[in-house]
């Protein structure tokens, strides 16, 4: 879906293109340890 849409955008010459991609805060759905409101910082450490 996102492959055929990205495709889209890019052959889209002349003006600007948006792709729009909804996506999820929900920890339950999320890789563990991508939300960055449950990683604990520690001094050292390098935030992406």
């Amino acid at each position: 879906m996102i492959a055929g849409a990205l495709k889209s955008a890019m052959a889209e010459k002349g003006r600007p293109s948006i792709v729009d991609v909804v996506v999820t805060r929900d920890p339950a759905h999320m890789l563990p340890a991508v939300d960055n409101r449950t990683v604990k910082v520690k001094k050292g450490d390098r935030v992406a």
